[in-house]
Parts: C-alpha cells; structure tokens; sequence
C-alpha cells in the first residue's frame, strides 16, 4: 500500500458480507468411498471425458481422453493424516539433490496429492513458471517426479522441455530447448514421498535476461493404466503451470482442469551469471524512518579492489564519497559525508554495467538499479470503527462496515479490498 503526501482523504470503508457456502460436487472427480465407484456417472464436462481407470476396468471399456486428466479421477487413496512438509526423500536422485541443491527453486510442499497427464497417443505437455531473482540467470538442472497406477508402465519417454513467456498474457511461446530422457523406478499412486530423478539441461544453455521461463515435461502415455507428472494441491506456494497437447495446441491454465492444483514437481536449479548485486541495505523497496550516509552492497563474487571505486556507487545521481571493502569478500560499505537522501518519497541507488570487474574471472558487474523510500512518519493505522478488540453487531452472518482511519493519507488508488483479512469469526454450522 502506497502513500500519497496530497491526498486529504484519511478515512476508507471496506464492506464485507458473508455468505454461506454449500459445498457441490465438481465436474472433476474428487475422493469417493471403495463402495461408491461402481454408481459412479461419466462426467458432462465433456462428450470424450473419461471415467476413472478403476471404473474403465470394471466396465470393460476405453474411452478416448481428450483432455488433461488427473490421476485422482483413477484411483481415490484411502484417507490418511495429511504429511508434514519436510518428508524424507524416496530414493537418491540422478545427479543432484533435489531438495538442498544450491539454486534449486521449489514451489511445491513436497507432498503429492494427484498428478496429471493427457490421453494415451495424445503428446501433452506440462510446465511450471520459474522466474529468477536476478538477471541474468540461467537453469542447469531440472528434478521431475511422476507417479503411475497399479500394472501401470515402471519407465516413461519424456523431455524435459523449456518455453519463453512471450505466449498470449505472458503464458508459454517459443519453445527454448528440448531434452529426451527416460524417467524409471516409477512409484504407484498413493506414495506422498516424491521419487526424484534429475537431469542436467546446461546444454540447453537457457539465461534468462528478462521475465521468466516455463519448465516441465512433454511425453504421450502409450497404455492404460497411465504415467502422470506429480502434483501438489494443497501447499502453500504457486507454480503458475499451463498445459497443451497435439489435438487443442492450445496453452491453457492448469487450474482451469484442476481448480485444485498447485504446483507439479518440477524443480529447477537457478544459477546467477557474472558479477551481480544480490542485496542492499538499506534494502530494495524497504521504507526507511532516517537519512542513511551508509549504503551496503553485496554482490555474488570477489571484486577486484583495484577496479572499485566509490563514485561506482550513487544515490539519486550522487557518487559515494568512499567505499570500504576487504579483498576476497562480497560485502562493500559505500560512505557519504552527507545524506543523499534529502527529500521524502522513493530513492533511486544506481551501479553502471561493467563498473567493476569479479575477482579473479574478471567478469564486468552488472548494471544494478534499486529503490528504497524515505519516510520519516512510516504509514500505520490510528484507529478502526469497531476498535481493535471490539465486535460486529449484530452477530454474524450479516453486511458490516468497518472504518480504518490512518496516520496519513493514502494513495486511493492503491487500496483494493483484498488488503484487509479477517480472522477469528467462525461461520455457522451448516450440518
């Protein structure tokens, strides 16, 4: 939430009604009871859309997929206690660890709920979005883990493939590289431990300079019972995943098939390239209460001390007037006799590309910008209607109003509804 010094308006009303919810059965089959399957229906989502495999067994009959499909809608676990997140690792993985590598980039919570494939002959592909911290960056290493049914295939050809964002609203478009592998030792579905295996893509020579990459496998299962890319569906992260294949060629959010879904297991190793700050202090996009006269940089390697000078360093357009650095260290404190920081609002801390050069590969650093706020009031809220601690009359549900007053005017354009969350308040039984 952003200040604004002019605006006079200090009071903002946010509404919120509850509502009941009734929970519906979904068009994607959710968990059912051993004794429930046989009544189970096909779907209308779709003409072609399939049953679950176990009831295809007991019916004697093969539909064509034409869709992505979970592996949950082919065989439902019994229930158990959800895992914690740090579950031991099932098998060693091929090359590195997929959990403690340096650089690895996880949004799952490393447990599997389901998994997703397409139909058998059907090529589809699945991919996650990785962005990097810092640019550039490259990926050297991808971890996949893929689940399958009992009598399912124990081996699947994949690749492991690579997209730009530059589709349709930032989603996959040019594909960037391909690498045929085979994944083995596959595990049957229930098994919460991801089965790891990991490949090394350096050959693929993917550095990203800008926006992101989406990451993940492209295979076509050729039986029933199918291979599935492993899923998480209820961790706290976000893969932002899409999914196509050779009859729609068509990239499509994967939580438009499973509303569920959060991320698959596709973990990817990021690697810095060159000479780059990493971290400032005062810290880019911190709110800072004081005039800072020192400024702390961090950088990914050694610098060459000969090639670092002070006025390397400004702040809004003022050069340092020393800088303090230990040879072979990362760290350099950079020293103005007086603030630059002399108004209040957004400050601008500046490196030019190849201002100096890593020790000893004598790579250039990269042009850094960043910016941090000078507030000597920091924004905080005064008072509320109802106060803190106080209650909604009557009790719930109902429309209520409640009114935040703060210690200084706010931006109005950056107050959504989505700012204020409410806890504490339990919703009627509705047993």
């Amino acid at each position: 939430m952003k200040k604004q010094t002019k605006q006079p308006v200090k009071t903002y009303v946010i509404r919120s009604t509850w509502v009941l919810l009734a929970l519906a059965l979904g068009l994607w089959a959710g968990p059912f009871a051993l004794g429930q399957r046989k009544q189970r229906g096909f779907s209308q989502r779709t003409s072609a859309f399939p049953s679950s495999i176990l009831d295809r067994q007991q019916q004697g009959k093969q539909q064509v997929q034409t869709t992505a499909d979970s592996v949950k809608n082919h065989h439902q676990p019994s229930k158990q206690t959800k895992p914690g997140r740090n579950l031991p690792m099932q098998g060693v993985p091929s090359g590195i660890d997929c959990d403690t590598a340096p650089g690895i980039v996880i949004h799952d919570d490393g447990s599997v709920e389901s998994g997703y494939t397409s139909g058998p002959g059907i090529t589809g592909t699945l991919a996650d979005k990785f962005t990097p911290a810092v640019y550039p960056s490259s990926y050297t290493s991808v971890c996949v883990a893929f689940n399958t049914l009992c009598g399912g295939p124990r081996s699947q050809p994949i690749e492991i493939v690579v997209f730009a964002d530059d589709g349709p609203g930032g989603s996959p478009g040019t594909e960037l590289g391909s690498l045929p592998v085979t994944i083995t030792n596959i595990p049957i579905f229930p098994d919460l431990i991801p089965a790891w295996t990991s490949f090394d893509i350096s050959s693929l020579n993917i550095v990203v300079n800008s926006g992101s990459v989406y990451i993940g496998a492209r295979w076509a299962p050729a039986t029933l019972p199918d291979t599935f890319l492993a899923a998480d569906e209820n961790g706290p992260g976000f893969g932002g995943g899409y999914y196509t294949d050779d009859t729609r060629n068509v990239w499509t959010p994967i939580q438009d098939f499973f509303p569920s879904y959060r991320a698959m297991f596709v973990r990817a190793v990021e690697q810095v390239d060159g000479l780059v700050v990493l971290n400032t202090d005062p810290a880019v996009g911190s709110v800072v209460s004081t005039q800072p006269t020192d400024f702390v940089v961090d950088v990914r390697e050694p610098v060459q001390p000969t090639t670092l000078q002070a006025s390397d360093f400004t702040v809004n357009g003022i050069a340092a007037n020393s800088v303090d650095y230990t040879p072979g260290t990362t760290t350099m404190t950079f020293h103005f006799t007086s603030t630059p920081v002399t108004t209040q609002g957004a400050q601008t801390m500046h490196i030019d590309p190849a201002a100096f050069l890593s020790d000893p590969a004598g790579d250039p650093v990269h042009e850094f910008n960043g910016t941090f706020y000078y507030d000597v009031s920091l924004l905080q809220v005064d008072s509320s209607v109802p106060p803190v601690g106080g209650t909604f009359s009557p009790p719930a549900p109902g429309t209520y109003q409640l009114d935040v007053n703060w210690n200084e005017a706010l931006d109005p354009t950056s107050v959504q509804t989505s700012d204020l969350t409410l806890s504490g308040v339990p919703l009627p039984d509705s047993r």
